[in-house]
């Protein structure tokens, strides 16, 4: 069963909806497994620690995943990521020695990285370059929502009682291996694909670095804004609103970027969007009456969700169809040591400056880039990239 491009962009609904139950599933424990390990008499860094060991699995991995997705194609990995996600999932509420939860932690991050990396690799792969942009937009959709979802259900399921919400997510990583199994091909390769799998090559590593740069920024953000957001206001029902109204702007600005990336270029809506992302997070760093910061909360949840789509449609514009599993492996990585570096820098810029810090270290950063690119950064890759298109 394979995929060609010329068949309609449908057929890549079961990969969105793979994603969504995936990502769902993660959201409905997120908050829960931590309460586990607790009850299992780990402290606080404890706690801390089994987490880092989970982002630590997902970033050491999705390199060589990418790898060997370029070599033996992007189904059995998927697959199997699933399987280890809902294995972990599955034995998670059993689990009472503090050991074993190091190792299902451990397990969960490979899972997640198998299923993120293949199905970046399979929408970019599958997706002509005028439509990489919306299709991209509709994957961090399907991603986003999953997540934020997730918690409001779990959360109500751990009260019922507390294994349920781990077995509808195994309920949801089953149907998610049959969607995958049943309808979803695997992507039509050339025939030397497998035979030939280069490294990602110095002429094609400059070219890279913006997209990779993006997923950085965009892993700092987010990791920043939900992990520190809770703590940088005293009242807990404007943090809930804060935090929703971000989520519900990320996930709403996705698909009208992702069309205007298609018509007018991934640069010029980059441009754009830092430059907004940089205004919106400087205002919001020089404490605001709440009202403003609202309005702002909704401008940086907006434009901070749309690097994640621009910046995968980049990498998929720039990498050839042989390299797109290892480069979208390099992406993931990317992402994964934003999302560690960033709640540390940001809650030391809190720490220093006050809880305002939050917003102006993004902006500093985004600033950074904005400038960069400016400069010239990229220019040559944008030009290079130009020309192949006419």
């Amino acid at each position: 069963m394979t995929y060609t491009r010329s068949k309609p962009a449908m057929r890549l609904f079961p990969i969105y909806l793979s994603v969504f139950v995936t990502a769902l599933g993660i959201g409905l424990v997120s908050p829960l497994v931590p309460r586990l390990i607790e009850e299992a008499g780990a402290n606080e860094l404890l706690v801390g620690l089994t987490a880092s060991v989970m982002f630590a699995s997902f970033v050491l991995t999705a390199w060589p995943l990418g790898a060997a997705i370029d070599r033996w194609g992007i189904r059995p990995f998927l697959l199997g990521g699933l399987a280890c996600y809902g294995l972990a999932m599955a034995l998670m509420p059993w689990t009472t020695k503090l050991g074993y939860f190091f190792l299902l932690r451990l397990l969960e991050g490979i899972g997640w990285a198998g299923v993120w990396v293949s199905t970046e690799t399979y929408v970019s792969w599958v997706s002509t370059s005028d439509r990489r942009g919306r299709n991209m937009a509709l994957y961090s959709i399907a991603l986003a929502m999953g997540t934020s979802s997730g918690p409001v259900i779990g959360s109500e399921l751990f009260l019922i009682r507390e294994g349920l919400p781990f077995l509808l997510t195994v309920l949801l990583v089953l149907i998610a291996i049959a969607l995958v199994a049943t309808v979803v091909p695997e992507p039509e390769h050339d025939q030397e694909m497998h035979a030939h799998h280069p490294p990602i090559s110095l002429t094609l590593a400059p070219k890279l670095a913006l997209p990779l740069i993006i997923a950085g920024l965009y892993g700092y953000g987010v990791a920043s804004l939900v992990s520190l957001l809770p703590v940088s206001r005293p009242s807990t029902q404007e943090v809930s609103l804060l935090m929703t109204t971000t989520i519900i702007a990320s996930v709403l600005a996705q698909l009208p970027v992702g069309h205007l990336t298609d018509r007018y270029g991934r640069r010029p809506v980059l441009v754009g969007s830092l430059s907004l992302l940089t205004l919106s997070a400087i205002l919001a760093s020089l404490e605001p009456q709440f009202d403003l910061l609202l309005l702002l909360a909704v401008m940086l949840g907006a434009l901070a969700g749309t690097l994640y789509p621009i910046g995968l449609a980049m990498l998929a514009d720039r990498a050839s169809s042989r390299q797109l599993g290892m480069a979208n492996g390099l992406f993931s990585l990317s992402y994964g040591v934003g999302s560690i570096i960033g709640p540390a820098c940001s809650g030391w810029a809190m720490g220093m400056f006050g809880p305002y810090a939050l917003f102006s270290s993004l902006g500093l950063l985004s600033a950074c880039l904005l400038i960069a690119l400016i400069l010239g950064l990229d220019s040559e890759a944008h030009k290079s990239r130009a020309q192949a298109d006419i």
